[in-house]
C-alpha cells in the first residue's frame, strides 16, 4: 500500500510507479487531480496493481483510453469527483476490473459500450448513485 491521499497532488509523472511490482493498493485520494488518464498511464507499469483509489479529486471525464492495459486491476475507485462524462473506451483491457465506484458525480449518461466484456473488461459492480442521469438506456449493455 501507497497512501498519497488529502497531499494537494495535481500531477503524477509517467514513471513515478516503475519498480515498485509488488503494490497491490494505490491510494491517491483527496489530491487535486483533474486528469484520469495521466493516472491510468502512470499505473501502468505496476504490474500487480489490484485496487486504485482515485475519489476525491477534480476529475471532470473519463476518455477513450484513460484507463487500459491494467490485466491485475480489480477495483478503481472514482467516486466524488466531477465525472459528467465517461467515454467508450475509458476502460480497455482491464479483464480483472469487478468493481467501479462512480457515484457522487455529475454523470448525465455513460456510453452504453463503456463497460463492455468485448472490450476486455470484467466490470460485474458499477455504483452509479448520487448522479444526475436522467435518461436510462441500454443498461444491459453496461455489463454484457
Amino acid at each position: 500500500l501507497i497512501n498519497l491521499a488529502e497531499n494537494g497532488i495535481d500531477w503524477v509523472h509517467l514513471r513515478a510507479f516503475v519498480g515498485l511490482p509488488n503494490l497491490k493498493t494505490l491510494q491517491l485520494s483527496g489530491n487535486k487531480i483533474a486528469d484520469a488518464g495521466m493516472i491510468g498511464r502512470a499505473v501502468k507499469d505496476i504490474p500487480n496493481l489490484s485496487i486504485l483509489k482515485i475519489d476525491r479529486n477534480v476529475i471532470s471525464k473519463l476518455n477513450e483510453a484513460s484507463f487500459v492495459d491494467l490485466p491485475s486491476l480489480k477495483e478503481l475507485y472514482l467516486n466524488d469527483n466531477t465525472i459528467t462524462e465517461i467515454y467508450h473506451g475509458a476502460f480497455h483491457r482491464t479483464p480483472s476490473l469487478k468493481l467501479v465506484h462512480l457515484e457522487n458525480n455529475y454523470l448525465r449518461r455513460v456510453h452504453p459500450e463503456s463497460f463492455l466484456q468485448a472490450s476486455g473488461s470484467g466490470v460485474e459492480v458499477i455504483h452509479l448513485h448520487q448522479n444526475e442521469i436522467g435518461r436510462v438506456e441500454e443498461l444491459r449493455s453496461l455489463l454484457d
